[in-house]
């Protein structure tokens, strides 16, 4: 009996993973096709560029093969891709088996991955630092 409802709360979260996963798919094709994004609140209150700034310029500029733009569009994202990546998979598998999956090293990895994020929000929005601010096509 237990067992069933193990498998029962693990269809789900793989359901939940899948329905967040095509909302950014819809999220993807709506963007592409009617050219149309929504604004970052941050910016749009405070006129500064938050950490996420730009995300979804990066994926679209990927999607087209653009990796300039990509990267110029969130130098910081774009840079840390593969580590975020990998600590999004682990988190992910971790909440499909219903268990805490990271080790010292992952939780180490995200403090450095927030510290960083962190700094480059500050960063780009001093002036000196300019360059670090999203491009706008």
């Amino acid at each position: 009996m237990e067992e069933h409802i193990i498998k029962k709360k693990k269809s789900k979260r793989i359901f939940n993973i899948f329905l967040l996963f095509l909302i950014g798919l819809i999220y993807l094709f709506v963007t592409k096709k009617f050219k149309i994004a929504i604004p970052c609140p941050i910016n749009a209150v405070t006129g500064l560029y938050c950490p996420g700034c730009g995300v979804t310029r990066l994926i679209m500029s990927i999607t087209k093969g653009d990796i300039y733009t990509a990267f110029r569009s969130n130098i910081a994202l774009f840079v840390l891709s593969p580590a975020l990546i990998y600590i999004i998979v682990k988190y992910v598998y971790g909440y499909i088996e219903g268990k805490n999956k990271f080790n010292k090293f992952d939780t180490k990895l995200t403090y450095v991955l927030i510290v960083v994020l962190i700094v480059f929000a500050l960063l780009r929005n001093i002036p000196y630092f300019d360059y670090l601010q999203p491009i706008v096509k």
